[in-house]
């Protein structure tokens, strides 16, 4: 009985070693899928040109302090006490809303880029999901997050997805600026 039950017991573990090394695992590195999709050019234009607004409404808010520093330095010899007051707290009161503008266009950047990025995360996502239960992959590991990798076991997708999407790549920023 006892030898039976060992037996049995081996059995098992066998198989479900067998089980364990029969899972497919996968790895891709997902940020160049997501760089190099067709739609990040669109994106990359709808994203400068809001940052392109902040910046210029930031600029105007600057020109406009700026103004007033200068019309405070040059005439505030001749300015009463009150006139000065009254223009330093204008001047403090636009240099606050200025701070408060720079900070709520980052916030506002932050939700544009978001939503601009959120049809091709998912786009990205589908594609692996599709390629991953077509092959059988039980695992995908991003490559920046794993410390350990065997090649052999574990199959790169990233050209695959990239294919699915359509992805091209881009030149860097030093090949475009002729470096």
């Amino acid at each position: 009985m006892k030898k039976a039950i060992k037996l049995l017991l081996a059995c098992l573990f066998i198989v479900s070693a067998a089980n364990v090394s029969a899972q497919k695992f996968a790895r891709i590195d997902y940020e160049r899928v997501i760089a190099t999709m067709p739609e990040m050019d669109s994106v990359d234009l709808k994203y400068q040109k809001a940052a392109q607004d902040y910046q210029d409404l930031l600029e105007n808010i600057q020109v406009e302090l700026n103004n007033k520093r200068y019309d405070y330095e040059k005439n505030s010899a001749t300015m009463s006490a009150a006139v000065k007051q009254l223009k330093e707290k204008e001047m403090q009161d636009l240099n606050t809303r200025l701070q408060e503008f720079y900070q709520s266009a980052q916030q506002e950047l932050a939700k544009v880029e978001a939503e601009l990025m959120e049809p091709l995360v998912a786009r990205a996502k589908e594609a692996i999901t599709k390629l991953c239960k077509a092959n059988g992959y039980v695992v995908v590991f991003q490559n920046e997050q794993v410390v350990y990798l065997d090649e052999e076991a574990v199959k790169d997708v990233t050209e695959e997805i990239r294919t699915t999407l359509g992805c091209v790549d881009r030149p860097t920023q030093t090949e475009q600026a002729g470096l």
